[in-house]
């Protein structure tokens, strides 16, 4: 390992003053770093350590589900290696769940796809991945963001996600929106309010 990457990715501060921070580390290459232990990490807040940390360990039994929305509007698909780099990216996060985690995958243009519902089968997701999509040309975008609202709001795994692949904003091709949902209309779904 010569390089590693930390990203925090969520922090329970409360009740104070103990925190719990969750973090991933990765090395050069994007791989995870799993040897790591409580010594390897230390707390600051404004440049000042705060405290070391009591404990570290590698959660893996944490469970996720993902909606994975992915644009297939011109703008993608007119550049051959837009399209291909979306893909393998979608390729590369499937293989990166855990065999308790599941996925959906949603493809949306003019219209919204769900190609492929929720499953935990890497093969599934791959083949919708690889699926060719006939979706149209703009970009729906707040009606496949408010589809995977609806869609994720039922499952039970641990941790809930969605994960918007895009290149732009919702347009129907002369600047007005594509979608019939609107972005109050997500955000509602999401918070339920």
């Amino acid at each position: 390992i010569t390089d590693v990457d930390v990203k925090i990715n969520q922090v329970e501060a409360c009740p104070r003053p103990a925190a719990t921070v969750y973090v991933s580390v990765t090395d050069q290459g994007g791989f995870p770093v799993d040897t790591l232990v409580a010594g390897d990490f230390v707390i600051t807040e404004a440049g000042v350590i705060k405290t070391t940390t009591s404990s570290a360990s590698v959660d893996d039994t944490v469970t996720l589900s993902v909606a994975l929305l992915m644009d297939y509007s011109r703008s993608i698909t007119a550049e051959p290696v837009n399209l291909t780099d979306m893909e393998n990216a979608a390729l590369s996060f499937v293989d990166q769940l855990g065999p308790n985690d599941e996925a959906e995958i949603i493809k949306y243009a003019t219209t919204v796809e769900v190609t492929q519902a929720f499953t935990s089968d890497p093969a599934l997701l791959k083949t919708a991945i690889n699926s060719t999509a006939n979706l149209g040309t703009h970009t729906a975008l707040f009606d496949a963001v408010v589809q995977a609202v609806t869609d994720i709001s039922n499952r039970t795994k641990d941790r809930r996600a969605i994960i918007v692949i895009t290149d732009g904003m919702d347009d129907n091709g002369t600047g007005g929106p594509q979608s019939t949902s609107t972005i109050t209309d997500f955000v509602t779904d999401a918070t339920g309010d």
